[in-house]
């Protein structure tokens, strides 16, 4: 089964589960050589959309899904 919904539906679901640590991730653009588009990625030109969207989440969530010390052991 694939995910479903947008970025802010996935952060607030995070934020309701009681997870303190979210990451994002999606199959990456891919410019093939040929016309063919494969439908399991993001096309090339959504990617500043997609970088962007989690950014302002971030942002506007800091507070509720706080970004982990890079420092800190995770063990």
């Amino acid at each position: 089964m694939h995910a479903t919904g947008d970025d802010e539906d996935y952060v607030l679901s995070a934020i309701k589960g009681g997870y303190r640590i979210l990451g994002f991730s999606d199959h990456t653009p891919w410019k093939y050589r040929t016309d063919y588009v494969a439908d399991m990625r993001m096309l090339p030109e959504e990617l500043p959309g997609y970088v962007e969207s989690l950014k302002t989440l971030r942002e506007k969530y800091h507070d509720r899904i706080p970004r982990p010390d890079r420092h800190q052991n995770r063990t």
